[in-house]
């Protein structure tokens, strides 16, 4: 069968316009799910996890502050959730300390004990085990409890 150059003209020309239409679409359709996946699993990274923990400051004359339940981000530190609870209008507490780039934060004072006053010194406990890290290095799990 043989076709007139018209004809065979105007089939070469709706081919081409189908694949300029359809090529586009195909590839948008491709291209938008993959970025649906892509972005659901950014947004699933960016999620922030909150865990609990409890801090209790004891003054060791009879006074302490309990701070318990505070939500915080998984990945925060003892000393985080010492700062967070410092700012916390219900617990309230005036709180000194230096960073230093190598050992993190040394507490100076907590409410109006001073650290190195009588000898003493703030240490910290978690889950009434002794900590080996300074208080920047120690990351806070889901149910702690925090002693100073």
């Amino acid at each position: 069968m043989k076709l007139d150059k018209p004809k065979y003209l105007v089939n070469i020309l709706f081919i081409i316009i189908g694949l300029f239409l359809f090529f586009p679409l195909l590839m948008g359709y491709f291209y938008s799910n993959s970025f649906l996946n892509y972005s659901s699993q950014k947004n699933e990274q960016l999620e922030v996890k909150l865990i609990k923990a409890d801090l209790i400051i004891d003054y060791g004359d009879g006074n302490n502050i309990n701070c318990l339940s505070q939500e915080v981000k998984r990945g925060d530190t003892v000393f985080n959730l010492l700062k967070n609870c410092s700012e916390n209008k219900e617990n309230s507490f005036s709180l000194e300390y230096d960073i230093h780039p190598e050992f993190g934060a040394f507490i100076k004072r907590i409410g109006d004990k001073e650290s190195g006053g009588n000898g003493k010194y703030w240490q910290f406990w978690v889950n009434d085990k002794f900590a080996e890290v300074g208080a920047s290095f120690y990351e806070l799990e889901n149910g702690d409890k925090v002693i100073w």
